[in-house]
């Protein structure tokens, strides 16, 4: 006895079975264009793909944009990014925009020497948008964005799902005059998994600037990068964060957070198991080596089992508080008593006795691991501390459960030498500072 269904009655079941139908027969007939031997651009080849084609690159420099005309295709490279690349110096670009039904894939591409400079457009050069994308063994470099517009990137996902692996890029410039880009690579409202990237020798206000998405990382590297504003490396925020098996070295800020500036966060998850930790090495900012969570509530991030650095403070990690440090480690154990800085002092002292006082403030701050449990006091001793006397380095930017103490008022001088401030507490609330004067700058900063 046999059963007819209804599709009238179940139009879901229909429409099911159509698109099941329509996704069988694209697998099996999905076909093969290469370029240049069958079709003479890769434009020519992307406008006759359909959904699930593949586009074959040989080898070659290719001077073209390459713009995925919102269809789930794979553009790929026969023999690896070492052998085919899209080059300038023309301003050339690559568009993932409104990919509907399945996933737009660029495999073994290198872009190299590409220069934009635009008045009055923002377009990333690379641009994901609205679109789910995977890019893989691509090489980004030397790539060159100067633009007047406020919030332009060299890399953007907006509202996209993304994953790259095994990418690399390096040696790439974005300049626009102001503080409010979106960095190298600028990422909004979307989740990004990276796994096996590198990040080498960029310069930029952000290295990249992740809002209001949630990132994964995985085994990446993150070296000798430099932002003129905040973050290093990473600048956050609104979003959830997770990096294992990563390292972080030699990146540098000209404001806060060497490696990552955080805030308003979400969830933060920073290594965690043994297998899963990080390297966090010789990364430098004005304030905040390493870590710096600026906002976001009272929520425990995770920090565990990676490797500093520097010393457990909130020189490197600030607010120390924030973060659940359990198992990583630290290059200097520090120091957990009181020291003593004196103008005919030498930081090669231990500087825990006034007899043995070191002779700068910054290396005494460098060189201290206080804890809520356990607040430190620097005592000074008269005497006029300036970058020109004593080699002082200003502001001097301190830290939580730190006590700075003057032995006199009138005779312990901070002369800062310049307007900015003397001293900086921004960001700090369990410090202290007295019985000293501060001059020739704009006073304390208390944020």
């Amino acid at each position: 006895m046999s059963h007819k269904v209804d599709y009238h009655r179940f139009p879901s079941i229909a429409c099911l079975l159509v698109l099941f139908v329509l996704g069988a027969f694209n697998t099996i007939y999905a076909a093969e264009l290469r370029v240049p031997s069958e079709y003479s651009s890769i434009y020519s080849a992307i406008d006759a793909a359909s959904r699930g084609d593949t586009i074959l690159l040989e080898d070659g420099v290719y001077r073209e944009n390459l713009d995925y005309m919102g269809k789930a295709i794979t553009i790929r490279s026969v023999n690896g990014p070492d052998f085919c690349s899209i080059e300038g110096p023309d301003c050339f670009r690559v568009f993932i925009q409104d990919v509907e039904y399945g996933i737009a894939v660029m495999d073994g591409i290198t872009l190299r020497n590409i220069e934009c400079s635009l008045e009055y457009q923002r377009p990333p050069v690379i641009d994901v948008s609205n679109s789910t994308a995977e890019i893989r063994n691509c090489r980004f470099t030397e790539l060159s964005y100067t633009t007047a517009q406020l919030h332009s990137t060299v890399f953007s996902s907006d509202e996209s799902d993304l994953t790259l692996r095994n990418c690399q890029f390096s040696a790439n410039l974005h300049q626009d005059g102001n503080d409010t880009d979106l960095g190298i690579l600028g990422i909004r409202s979307s989740n990004v998994s990276m796994f096996d990237c590198s990040f080498t020798g960029n310069r930029d206000s952000n290295i990249m600037e992740v809002r209001d998405s949630t990132i994964e990382l995985d085994q990446c590297i993150f070296s000798d990068n430099h932002s003129y504003e905040d973050g290093g490396a990473m600048l956050l925020k609104d979003s959830n964060l997770i990096i294992t098996r990563s390292t972080f070295s030699g990146n540098s800020s000209d404001k806060t957070g060497g490696a990552l500036h955080m805030s308003e966060m979400k969830t933060v998850t920073i290594g965690g198991s043994e297998e899963s930790g990080n390297v966090f090495n010789d990364n430098s900012a004005e304030a905040f080596q390493h870590l710096l969570c600026e906002t976001g509530g009272h929520t425990t991030f995770i920090a565990r089992n990676n490797s500093f650095s520097g010393t457990h403070n909130g020189r490197y990690i600030h607010p120390l508080a924030r973060f659940d440090l359990t198992g990583s480690s630290f290059s200097n154990p520090g120091i957990s008593q009181d020291v003593h800085v004196s103008t005919d002092g030498s930081d090669n002292n231990d500087g825990l006795t006034p007899d043995t006082p070191f002779k700068t403030i910054a290396h005494a701050l460098e060189q201290l691991a206080p804890t809520e449990e356990n607040p430190l006091t620097i005592y000074l001793e008269n005497g006029e501390y300036s970058s020109f006397a004593t080699g002082e380095t200003f502001p001097v930017t301190l830290y939580d459960y730190i006590t700075l103490k003057g032995r006199d008022q009138s005779e312990t001088i901070l002369d800062a030498d310049h307007p900015a401030a003397v001293i900086d507490t921004d960001l700090c609330t369990a410090l202290t500072v007295k019985d000293l004067t501060a001059t020739s700058g704009s006073g304390i900063n208390c944020g």
